[in-house]
Parts: C-alpha cells; structure tokens; sequence
C-alpha cells in the first residue's frame, strides 16, 4: 500500500497505480503457468483471478485496474488460455468480490469492454461454426450461424474479431454466388 503526502494509509486521498519494472523489457517474461505443460487447468485460470484480485485491491482508478487487466489477459493468451474462460473468470472475480470493484462505480459489461484485450480470433466462436458448418452441411449454415454470432454480439464481442473467424472457417462458402456475411456492417 502506498502511503500518501499526509501520512495516511488511505486509497482514496491519493492516485494508486501500479508499477511492474517486467513491463518495460523489450523481451517476454514468462512468470505464469503455459497451458502447453501437463498442468491441470482450473488452478492454471486461477492464477488470473487472483491478480485480478490484487489490482482491485491496489488500483483506485477504473482505467488503471483496466490497463493492468489487459495487460494480464494479452500475456494469458499469448500461453494458451482460453478466452472464454478468461472472461469467465473475469465474471466469477466480479460477482464473487464486487467488494472490490464497486469502487469503479463500472458495470461488468463495461469493465469487460474496456480492460479485456481481444484476441485476433475467437476460440470459443471458431469451435461452434465448425461445428454448424460439419453438422448441417450447408442446409440453414446462414441461419444458425448468425443466431450463433449474435449471442455473442449480445456479449460484446468485438464485432471485426468475429468476421476474421468466421472467414476461417466460411472463407469458401457461399450463398448465390457471394461469400457469406454474418455479421451486419
């Protein structure tokens, strides 16, 4: 904790943020688990909820507890977390200790929105239009695609995010000749 000018231990007199030196190496340091050992998973998301945990106890600032928030999650990408379970685990830290965040005066969806960094594709989202495209073998693919992705949209996916992925998967589909487009302009 930081002691303010007038010697009192007390977040809200003062700006808090906070410094770590390994952000400023032009080099990765790796200090949490790779999901690419033989580890189990759930201590692993763990890990996050309890940095998540320390920044709401630090930070008085919302664009502070965001920017290390993002930070954290870039680096959890980068070793092969899942990122609907990252958000997960964003929603159960928000429900579980919203002693902690109700100082931002944010709601979820607002905190998800501006301190989440988004990956360049959607695991969760890739997963599910595979699974649409192999099921149905082109009968209602446009239809229940689109349901799928405006679920997601519904929970603030980044909605460019969302077209890289579904061009993964839709890039030689068609429907009367042009490609498919699922998610409004």
């Amino acid at each position: 904790m930081h002691a303010c000018k007038c010697n009192v231990i007390n977040k809200s007199c003062c700006t808090i943020k906070i410094y770590d030196k390994r952000d400023d190496f032009d080099f990765d340091i790796v200090n949490f688990p790779s999901l690419e050992r033989d580890i189990p998973m759930s201590p692993s998301y763990g890990t996050h909820l309890s940095q998540l945990i320390r920044f709401a106890r630090v930070c008085n600032k919302v664009e502070d507890f965001n920017d290390r928030n993002s930070i954290i999650f870039r680096k959890l990408l980068k070793q092969g977390f899942l990122y609907h379970k990252l958000r997960k685990t964003f929603a159960k830290f928000y429900n579980r200790h919203f002693d902690l965040v109700e100082q931002f005066n944010s709601s979820l969806i607002k905190l998800i929105e501006e301190g989440i960094s988004h990956p360049r594709f959607y695991g969760d989202f890739l997963k599910k239009i595979k699974k649409v495209k192999y099921k149905t073998n082109g009968v209602f693919l446009q239809h229940t695609v689109s349901l799928i992705t405006q679920d997601v949209l519904n929970r603030k996916y980044n909605k460019h995010i969302l077209k890289n992925t579904c061009s993964l998967v839709l890039s030689s589909e068609k429907q009367d000749g042009r490609p498919y487009s699922f998610i409004n302009q």
